[in-house]
């Protein structure tokens, strides 16, 4: 009779701890653990990450040198404009700029519209790996949370990271 006491006392631990194996890591498992939750506001972690403030600043120095090689057009045309004339040749430099100027943004988008992405790309695979070394569970965006409270709004810290981590 004693026997069958403990053979039922096996018979139950290596049943619990058959069928904690099976479910550790399930759903059912993950409601006992609070999950780690934070927040980035990537907006703001993108006007101040480096590799994109520096990225910007090269695009504005690209557009004022496009812009300087439109000013001799503009300024005939404002001359023209300035001496009444409804001719032809004001309508022909009228078109002529639209053209320049049209071709002039499509070389900045053509040129910094892939490094842009790249970066945003950069920016959202460092914070992948910020919520690694942090522990962080979920990580929220404005695009995905409707409210968070500042407790857990990460940025400036994660700012701090991304930019230790910048290339430039």
């Amino acid at each position: 009779m004693k026997g069958k006491p403990v053979a039922l006392l096996i018979f139950f631990v290596t049943m619990g701890l058959l069928i904690g194996t099976v479910f550790a890591g399930t759903p059912a498992t993950a409601k006992l653990k609070t999950p780690v939750i934070a927040f980035i506001d990537f907006d703001k972690a993108g006007q101040e990450f480096t590799e994109l403030k520096t990225l910007l600043q090269e695009y504005q120095a690209d557009a004022e040198y496009y812009n300087s090689l439109l000013k001799p057009l503009e300024d005939e045309i404002n001359r023209l404009r300035v001496l009444g004339d409804s001719s032809t040749t004001y309508q022909l430099k009228v078109n002529e700029y639209q053209l320049q100027q049209q071709k002039y943004v499509n070389q900045l988008k053509t040129k910094y519209d892939p490094l842009a992405e790249a970066k945003q790309q950069r920016l959202l695979e460092l914070a992948k790996e910020y919520a690694r070394i942090n522990g962080i569970d979920v990580l929220l965006t404005k695009v995905v949370a409707i409210h968070v409270a500042d407790a857990y709004d990460v940025t400036d810290d994660f700012i701090k990271y991304a930019n230790s981590k910048a290339s430039n």
